[in-house]
This record gives structure tokens, C-alpha cells and sequence, in this order.
């Protein structure tokens, strides 16, 4: 058997191996027998020694200073000065192998420049200065039709068209960056469509309040909002408003959208004996059909700046069917805001009559911040292990200065946009990001006149487009409680029928006290609820 595996000799007797020729030890094999043909003496195995093993370098590995020699493993900082330059999620280790894992290639993080870091901290939350130029481009992208359907909104109600797009840009700038900068978050503020569309259709004109006054409301809607966040009541107010009341609200809104979004394009229009009444299919019409569908397909493909590309397709088929007259020209030689900014009557608006509708601009404002940022600042990693949100509170503060802000340069007051969850997604962390996306509002105003071209019925598929989404927060209603629906139904449905979000919400409110008083659960309404509830009533009677 050894013979045949090429072995041959070797056995022990009492313990003791024995010799092959000339008294030597025999080589053995892995059973014990002596290898044919084996070198004798057997080699001994050389230790193989080097100065430098080879060690894969980590695949992040923070470097200060110059850039390593090529074939050398990069040098461990050490000490607390290289621990206090490092970012807070590095893991360094000071010796031995350990110290380079295999993790792959190294890759160098470049040092961001002092000022930024300074006012951004973008080691701290990781970031990157092309990240964040990246992101703050792609949030413009995503809210940049605001420049086309604010102001043809607000100049439906009799204000300065040219004038309009200039303080759009330039209050959604001035808003971003201050959020930008005051909060160090990637959230972009500029006026709320739901806001705009209840200054000019409900205040102006359907309550016949001039638009001075109105934007007096949407001033000291702002102040309101800001003093209660300063005393402290803000919290308190949003723990009165029932849970079913605030998911009613996104969703009415969304509703009106929708509704002013279909008159715009003309598909939906008066009638004496229907009230309401589909339209004809007019080459207006036909083309913001088009162009509403073209922007849903755009949007249902993830497609970014969907709404922004359905807008100028849907002006350039316009202008190719001969609808739309070319501009004098395209670049802006000159920007006034004076038709417009500065003209808010104050004193005008501090009447009985206007009170129901500050408060339904400070709850609209409150509860539309609240959502936007708390979702957003949630996805840029600012919330805490106890639920809160890092700096909720500054957010909110400059959310109500920005919206002061807005009435006085002659718009409708700012809110956070849930379109900054586009650049989040794309990497932005920081209020670099928001800065950026100021910025390039501000070289919008370059093109007023071309902007000021685009028709009504080219915004008004991104009208539509806006409330199908907010309609679709009408999931979060609890249908299973037949008490907590029907205010909340009630809010959603009177918003579009009576045109106006301050009657929505105020009988919605009304409703829901009123089914607490006869079911005999009274006590679930509490005093801050109570005085909301009587300022309602008396908000409707007036």
C-alpha cells in the first residue's frame, strides 16, 4: 500500500524511527514511510522577511495636509488637534494592521474652504461643497414654476404682473436664505400656493377686501405667528387643533387647488343651473390638457423639475399653435418692485370683520411650516433619538419672518416647501444648500419678461398637479371613527364650495366642538381649543 503512493521504509520500533541509507533519518511521508527520491538534509523553511508588509489602505481615511506618496500607507493622525480637525464620524486607529482594513482604494476628502465650513459646519454633518451646489440646483429645479404660477395667480387679484415675478424671486430668495443661514438647514421658503390662492380668490375677490388690506392680513397673520412662538403658545395652540382637523387641512387645500387649477385651464366653468359645468374644448383648453398630461407622465417617471418642464411645454406649444405673442425681449433691463412692494395697509386690516381670516392665515401658515419642516429637517438627519427636531424652534421663528417679509414686498405670505425633500434626497445637509437655491432665484430675475409671457392656462396644469398630491393626504383621516370623520370631511369639502379656507376650517372646528357637546364629552375640549372655537363662530357671523 505505501509502495503504491510512492513511499517506501520507515516504521518505528519501540519508539524510535528508523534510518534510511548510511544511518540517516529517513524523510517520511504522511504515513510514515520514506518519500522516494527525497533531498537529505531536508530544507529548512526560510521566514520571509520584509521591511514594509503590504497593507490595503481604508476605503475612507481622512488626510490632512498634502497627498500620500504613491506605494506608502497613509500616516494615522494622532493627538487632539488631528482629533478635533477630524469629522465626528471617522474611525481612525492610532497602530499596527488594524490600523489599514482592506477596505479598498483610499479616497481623499477634500478640505472645504474656512468660510463655509464656518458658517455651515460641513464636516460635522459630512457634507461636501459639490454635494451641496448639487442639491441646492436640483431644489431649484423642483420650485422653480413658483415664478410662473405666484404671480399669475396674485395678478388675478389686480396686482403688477412684472412686478409680481421680481418680488417672488426676490422674497423666496431673501426667505431660503435666511432659512438657509439663521438655521443651517437645506429647506427652501417661498409663498404658499394654498396662501396665494386664498389672497386672491377668497379675500379680494370674493370678500371684495382690497389687496392693500390683504396683504395687511398676511402681515399681521406673520406677527401673530412669531409672538406666540416667542411666549411660548405656539406648542400649546398646535396641541388644541384635533388630530382629524389637522389632517383635513392639507387635503381642503389640495382640494381648492384642484379647483382653481381646472377653471384656469378651462375645463370647468360657471353655470346658472348646475353651478358648475365642463367646459369647451377651446385650443387654450386643448393645449393645457396637454400639457397637464404631459406633466403627470413626467412626474409619475421621477422625472426632476417635472412641473417646471410642463410649464414651458406647455407655453412653447402655445406659442407654436400662435396663442402666445413673443416678448419684447428676454433679458430684463430693469426691475421695479414699486407697483407692489410696500403698499400693505396695516391699519386697514385690524377690523372684527378681518379677524377670522388672520387667524385662518396664521393656522394655515402654522400647520403647513410644521408638517414641511418637520419632514424635511427628519430626512436631512436633524431629528433626535426623542422624537424632536434639532432647531424646530428657530425654524419656525424665521418661517414667521419670512412671512413678514412676503407682505411687505407685495406677496402672499412664505411657507416651507415640501419640494426640498428633492435636494435632501440629492444630498444636501446643510443651509449650503438653501443658499444655493437663493441664488439662482435671484439670476430668475434676469428673464421677467420672458417669464412674464407664460399664460394663465400653461400654470394651471402645475395647479393641478400640486392638489392631486395634497389631496392625497386624505389617507391619513381616521374613516373608522365616524365622530372624528365627519369634521374632518366637512373641512375638506367647504374649502372648495365656499372658496375660501377660513370658512372650511372654522366649521370644521365648529363641528367637531359641536359633536363633543352632545355626545357628553365636553371635556375633551380644552380652554386654548374653546377660545379657538368662539373666535370661530364669531369669525363666520361677521
Amino acid at each position: 500500500m505505501e509502495a503504491a503512493h510512492g513511499w517506501e521504509g520507515g516504521q518505528k520500533k519501540n519508539g524510535q524511527t528508523t534510518t534510511g541509507p548510511a544511518g540517516r533519518p529517513a524523510a517520511r511521508g504522511p504515513w510514515g514511510g520514506r518519500r522516494r527520491g527525497a533531498r537529505w538534509p531536508p530544507r529548512r523553511p526560510r521566514l520571509l522577511l520584509s521591511r514594509r508588509a503590504p497593507l490595503a489602505a481604508p476605503r475612507r481615511q481622512w488626510l490632512p495636509g498634502r497627498a500620500r506618496p504613491p506605494g506608502r500607507p497613509p500616516k494615522v493622525p494622532r493627538g487632539p488637534a488631528a482629533a478635533a480637525r477630524a469629522p465626528p464620524n471617522a474611525r481612525r486607529r492610532t497602530a499596527g494592521p488594524a490600523a489599514y482594513p482592506a477596505q479598498g482604494p483610499l479616497i481623499r476628502i477634500s478640505k472645504p474652504m474656512p468660510l463655509l465650513e464656518k458658517l455651515f459646519r460641513l464636516r460635522a454633518h459630512d457634507a461636501t461643497v459639490r454635494t451641496e451646489v448639487a442639491a441646492g440646483a436640483t431644489t431649484y429645479l423642483t420650485m422653480a414654476y413658483i415664478v410662473f404660477v405666484v404671480p399669475a395667480t396674485l395678478s388675478a387679484a389686480g396686482l403688477d404682473k412684472p412686478a409680481l415675478i421680481a418680488a417672488t424671486c426676490l422674497v423666496t430668495a431673501f426667505s431660503t436664505a435666511l432659512m438657509g443661514l439663521g438655521a443651517n438647514v437645506p429647506i427652501a421658503v417661498a409663498p404658499g400656493l394654498g396662501l396665494t390662492a386664498f389672497f386672491s380668490y377668497t379675500l379680494v375677490l370674493t370678500n371684495g377686501v382690497p389687496w392693500p388690506v390683504a396683504l395687511g392680513i398676511g402681515f399681521w397673520a406673520g406677527v401673530l405667528f412669531l409672538f406666540l412662538s416667542l411666549i411660548g403658545a405656539r406648542e400649546k395652540m398646535v396641541a388644541a387643533i384635533p388630530p382629524a382637523i389637522v389632517a383635513a387641512i392639507p387635503v381642503g387645500i389640495g382640494a381648492l387647488l384642484l379647483l382653481i387649477g381646472l377653471r384656469n385651464m378651462g375645463l370647468v366653468v360657471a353655470n346658472p343651473a348646475t353651478l358648475v359645468a365642463l367646459g369647451k374644448f377651446t385650443p387654450p383648453v386643448v393645449v393645457s390638457v396637454a400639457g397637464l398630461f404631459g406633466t403627470l407622465a413626467l412626474h409619475i417617471r421621477r422625472v426632476p423639475g417635472a412641473i417646471l418642464l410642463g410649464i414651458v411645454g406647455t407655453t412653447l406649444a402655445a406659442a407654436a399653435a400662435g396663442l402666445v405673442a413673443a416678448p419684447a425681449a428676454v433679458f430684463s433691463s430693469s426691475i421695479s418692485l414699486a407697483p407692489v412692494a410696500f403698499r400693505l395697509d396695516v391699519l386697514g386690516a385690524l377690523r372684527w370683520n378681518l379677524v377670522g381670516p388672520i387667524f385662518a392665515l396664521f393656522y394655515v401658515s402654522l400647520f403647513d411650516s410644521l408638517g414641511t419642516l418637520v419632514a424635511c429637517a427628519g430626512a436631512a438627519g436633524l431629528g433626535q433619538p426623542d422624537g424632536k427636531i434639532r432647531g424646530l424652534n428657530r425654524m419656525l421663528n424665521l418661517d414667521a419672518v419670512a412671512a413678514m417679509a412676503s407682505s411687505l414686498l407685495g406677496t402672499s405670505p412664505s411657507t416651507a416647501y415640501i419640494e426640498s425633500a428633492t435636494g435632501i434626497a440629492a444630498g444636501g445637509r446643510t443651509g449650503l444648500t438653501a443658499v444655493v437655491t437663493a441664488a439662482l432665484f435671484v439670476g430668475s430675475l434676469a428673464v421677467i419678461p420672458l417669464i412674464g409671457v407664460v399664460p394663465a392656462y400653461a400654470t394651471a396644469p402645475a395647479l393641478v398637479l400640486v392638489g392631486l398630491l395634497m389631496v392625497g393626504e386624505i389617507r391619513h383621516l381616521a374613516f373608522d371613527k365616524f365622530e372624528e370623520l365627519v369634521p374632518a370631511l366637512l373641512t375638506v369639502f367647504l374649502m372648495p364650495f365656499s372658496f375660501s379656507i377660513a370658512t372650511g376650517l372654522a366649521c370644521g372646528l365648529l363641528a367637531w366642538g359641536a359633536l363633543r357637546v352632545l355626545l357628553g364629552r365636553w371635556r375633551d375640549i380644552s380652554p386654548v381649543l374653546g377660545l379657538i372655537l368662539v373666535l370661530s363662530l364669531v369669525s363666520l357671523l361677521l
